[in-house]
């Protein structure tokens, strides 16, 4: 297994433009905002230099994927993305370590359509997986 960086860490919040005001108040460049009708979310990239992104997440609909996680926990991190060579041999490596394959890959509109996969472990969580 190549070494992999993080791409950026998730975060879950019920309100997307308040999120990104917030962030913009502690200094980050705010990207757009994107509609993902695969993953039904609405997301926004915020960075610093030298950082790691943020990617600010927020359901689409009230069936989206981070509902259970915002009314269990409220808005707060939920995932870390690692930037993959292969999403192919990426799943592969980490199925036979242990961890379950929540999503297989599909192309992500906010990740200008790079494959993405989502993968669990029970002692660190989710993670995602994006295609360089």
């Amino acid at each position: 297994m190549k070494e992999w960086r993080v791409h950026h860490y998730g975060l879950a919040t019920a309100d997307l433009e308040r999120s990104m005001e917030t962030m913009r108040t502690l200094g980050y460049h705010v990207g757009t905002i994107t509609y993902d009708a695969i993953q039904k979310v609405r997301v926004a990239f915020v960075s610093r230099d030298q950082e790691a992104m943020i990617e600010l997440v927020c359901d689409a609909d009230e069936n989206g994927p981070t509902k259970r996680f915002v009314s269990q926990v409220g808005n707060g991190f939920y995932h870390i993305c690692y930037e993959v060579d292969s999403i192919e041999e990426a799943t592969k490596k980490l199925r036979e370590e242990g961890f379950l394959l929540r999503h297989a890959p599909v192309p992500a509109v906010a990740c200008g359509g790079k494959k993405i996969a989502w993968m669990y472990n029970r002692y660190i969580g989710l993670i995602e997986l994006v295609e360089k």
